[in-house]
């Protein structure tokens, strides 16, 4: 928190949603302190990469309205929250968020299994090792 008063820098913070249901209180502290910046939180229902590397209903979220709740841990402070689902979307929220004082909250909708090609040749190397059928190293 001390880095954040201090910094005069423009910040941001990515989530997932899973990392996020964890810590979602702190929200409420970033707001407290009247910090700016921008928060993307990435929301797929799923702990994408237990999906990858083995899927199954533990893998899925109870989905929440991030930027409504959000909003509801306001309080005072300055907020500017809003969901996204296309680049368009994307685009126009950052333009608002540029203009303003406040944090920014954006959930952005994802499909259950975006990830990049990286992640995916890693949950399948780990799914096979698991089963049997791949080899350590």
């Amino acid at each position: 928190m001390l880095t954040l008063r201090k910094s005069t820098k423009h910040k941001s913070c990515i989530f997932g949603c899973g990392s996020f249901q964890m810590t979602a209180q702190e929200v409420s502290t970033i707001l407290r302190y009247n910090y700016s910046g921008v928060i993307f939180l990435l929301n797929n229902w799923a702990y994408t990469i237990e999906v990858m590397i083995h899927d199954g209903p533990y893998s899925v979220l109870q989905n929440w309205d991030y930027a409504a709740m959000a909003e509801a841990l306001k309080g005072q402070s300055a907020l500017f929250s809003q969901t996204v689902r296309t680049e368009k979307e994307l685009v126009a929220a950052l333009k608002k968020s540029k203009m303003f004082k406040g944090l920014t909250f954006i959930e952005v909708i994802l499909d259950r299994t975006d990830c990049n090609k990286a992640l995916l040749g890693w949950g399948t190397a780990v799914a096979d090792y698991n089963s049997g059928t791949g080899k350590a190293g």
